[in-house]
């Protein structure tokens, strides 16, 4: 944000169930900055991803809901988030104060170990799958992460595949894609966590189920024709995924009312809602 301007209105629009320009399907984002060259203070104003039906569209820019957006409670220099409720700058501001990230936990060398994390980088705008084993599918966005050897990998995509993480990502990032600095950017204190273990065994739990319930499809595709592709419904496996976030309330000092916020976050939308979940 410009040093030298006074107040920005940051308005934020999904793709679905409508989208903002006819033809074209891409969450977008909408700036308006006022300029003041003798200001010493920005104002930050955002909104979550707004959703509306076609019927709603003469009405939409009178009824955009703007959240103030606390500054010193930025976690990325490139990232304003997408605020629906006032709160979330306090859940913001709780996840904060932890100084350590995933990221802190990665092995370093090349070296391989047994506590090694398998995604995808793309493909899956409103679900992202994290597993303990290889896809077995084909997909160029396929890729595997280690962590030190002491470090439970479970435990680590119990936290990935947490309301929580899905909250987090969908106020920073672009629904898109999901790199590097997205995930291991999370803020976690592993070595202070005193439900490690819990998170590690319903983490193992979580990857066994979505597997269970995962079809094998055949589909084709211009560019790389016929293959084979995993199809999850991780709608399935919610109660576990809800589990998770109560685990990681006690270890982040939650409370009810935050909870269960972060439960039923996006909800509708992050499973499935009014089209199939990609």
């Amino acid at each position: 944000i410009n040093s030298n301007v006074c107040s920005n209105w940051i308005s934020n629009f999904a793709t679905r169930p409508s989208f903002l320009f006819q033809g074209v399907t891409m969450n977008l984002t909408i700036i308006l900055s006022e300029l003041l060259f003798n200001s010493t203070k920005s104002t930050i104003y955002s909104t979550h991803y707004l959703r509306w039906h076609s019927e709603f569209r003469p009405y939409l820019f009178q009824t955009i809901p703007y959240i103030k957006f606390d500054n010193k409670r930025r976690i990325f220099n490139f990232a304003v988030p997408k605020l629906q409720y006032e709160h979330e700058n306090q859940l913001l501001s709780t996840i904060m104060n932890t100084k350590k990230r995933l990221g802190d936990y990665l092995q370093s060398t090349p070296h391989k170990t047994n506590q090694e994390i398998f995604y995808r980088t793309a493909g899956g705008r409103y679900f992202k799958i994290f597993l303990d084993r290889n896809f077995g599918t084909e997909s160029k966005s396929n890729k595997s992460k280690c962590f030190q050897k002491q470090y439970n990998v479970h435990a680590i995509i119990a936290i990935l595949s947490s309301n929580l993480w899905w909250w987090f990502y969908t106020l920073h990032f672009d629904m898109y894609n999901c790199k590097d600095y997205m995930m291991y950017g999370f803020p976690f204190d592993y070595d202070n966590c005193f439900c490690i273990n819990e998170l590690a065994k319903i983490g193992k739990k979580l990857c066994d189920d979505l597997l269970k319930n995962a079809e094998n499809k055949s589909q084709n595709y211009a560019s790389t024709g016929k293959r084979q592709q995993l199809i999850f419904s991780p709608v399935l496996s919610k109660p576990i995924i809800d589990e998770i976030d109560r685990i990681l309330a006690e270890h982040y000092g939650f409370t009810e009312e935050e909870l269960d916020f972060i439960i039923n976050y996006d909800i509708k939308y992050r499973m499935g809602g009014e089209e199939e979940n990609p």
